[in-house]
């Protein structure tokens, strides 16, 4: 049998085995960490940071692999770097692992502080424009980083994917928050 079947059968069967290049875990509160699941090109032009819905538990391993990874969004990040980006996802706060996850957490100001963490990180690990990128409930990610974020940390894009427009179980939606003032590509 070839290699290159092997490599097809494995892809078809365990999805998580080629999809991360690294995974990276960072401090953002007090004793409180989020492990980044990061895929790169070998000449980035930019940074995409992809939010997951629901409840945004994906359990990235320590070598990067996402055990829970069906999300449309988190499936997508290999065609990021396919076309340039580094692509970059968050799991949930440590201190958010166990419960609910982020529904009712990604308005609240200790989600800003990890959101913080996180482009902080990444502006300083690539120096690259950043986009943020949600799906469903990650939308409400994305939305408060263009409301909140400020310069050097304002991402230089952000898209919508099926967007939380109305109150759920996810708390806040994405017009809860003011992003009049965010003047790059929407």
């Amino acid at each position: 049998m070839s290699m290159r079947l092997i490599a097809l059968i494995l892809s078809l069967f365990s999805p998580v085995l080629a999809l991360a290049d690294q995974a990276v875990d960072i401090d953002t509160l007090d004793g409180v960490t989020v492990r980044l699941a990061i895929v790169a090109p070998s000449d980035p032009k930019g940074v995409a940071v992809l939010f997951t819905g629901g409840a945004g538990k994906l359990r990235i391993r320590k070598d990067g692999t996402i055990k829970k990874g069906s999300n449309f969004l988190v499936s997508t990040r290999e065609m990021f770097k396919e076309s340039g980006f580094i692509a970059i996802v968050p799991d949930t706060p440590s201190d958010r692992k166990k419960g609910d996850g982020l529904p009712g957490f990604r308005d609240v100001s200790e989600y800003f502080e990890d959101l913080t963490a996180i482009i902080r990180h990444v502006n300083n690990a690539y120096n690259l424009p950043v986009w943020l990128v949600g799906t469903s409930a990650g939308t409400i990610s994305v939305a408060h980083g263009a409301a909140k974020l400020k310069d050097p940390l304002r991402p230089d894009g952000i898209i919508f994917n099926a967007s939380i427009t109305e109150d759920s179980s996810h708390g806040a939606h994405v017009l809860s928050f003011d992003i009049d003032d965010y003047t790059g590509p929407v």
